[in-house]
């Protein structure tokens, strides 16, 4: 990608990056590099392979609370999953484990 435009800004990078991302069938965009891409044009020093895999670890942890560790592929759960213990075990690891939280006092601030 970046050796047929070697004199694109990051941000030209980014978005050439998401334009092919996107290109495809729906069903196989990955929602999260889509969503690294975009915060790439705003953040051109964003490293993106380091928040993919904090996310992979985020997904494998919440595939283990679902009994589902290393089991097939990482990507898709499996059709017969039961929908509220996914979004149980998704809601323990972010919050109860991780802690994440809203910004009660500045809402709008993204930092």
């Amino acid at each position: 990608m970046t050796e047929a435009f070697p004199n694109d800004t990051p941000q030209q990078r980014a978005f050439r990056a998401f334009e092919t991302l996107v290109a495809g069938e729906d069903m196989a965009i990955d929602l999260s590099l889509a969503a690294l891409l975009i915060a790439n044009l705003e953040y051109p020093e964003l490293d993106i392979a380091h928040y993919m895999a904090q996310l992979d670890s985020l997904a494998e942890r919440v595939r283990a609370l679902l009994g589902l560790a290393g089991a097939g592929t990482p990507e898709q759960l499996p059709v017969n999953m039961d929908v509220p213990a996914v979004i149980a075990a998704m809601n323990t690891v972010l919050f109860g484990q991780e802690h994440f939280h809203g910004n009660t006092e500045d809402y709008y601030n993204s930092s």
